[in-house]
């Protein structure tokens, strides 16, 4: 584990105070959980972004589950 140094209003530190009293953990505890679950929506909002994106490229007139199947069609013919 790293240690970091860091700077916060005054009244996030108090919240963050009482929010580690009430739950019976540190305040590292709290932040770390704090930077954790940011990054998994980060993580999560990257992937709906991509998916998103990528939504339609599909070149092709035919279902692509259908362009699958004779794909795989094909291998068994081998």
């Amino acid at each position: 584990m790293v240690r970091t140094l860091i700077s916060l209003p005054e009244k996030d530190k108090h919240w963050l105070e009482g929010y580690s009293q009430l739950h019976h953990i540190s305040l590292a505890q709290a932040v770390r959980a704090a930077v954790e679950l940011y990054i998994k929506q980060k993580k999560d909002a990257t992937r709906r972004e991509i998916l998103l994106k990528s939504r339609g490229i599909w070149p092709r007139k035919e279902d692509a589950l259908e362009y699958v199947r004779k794909l795989r069609e094909e291998w068994d013919e081998r």
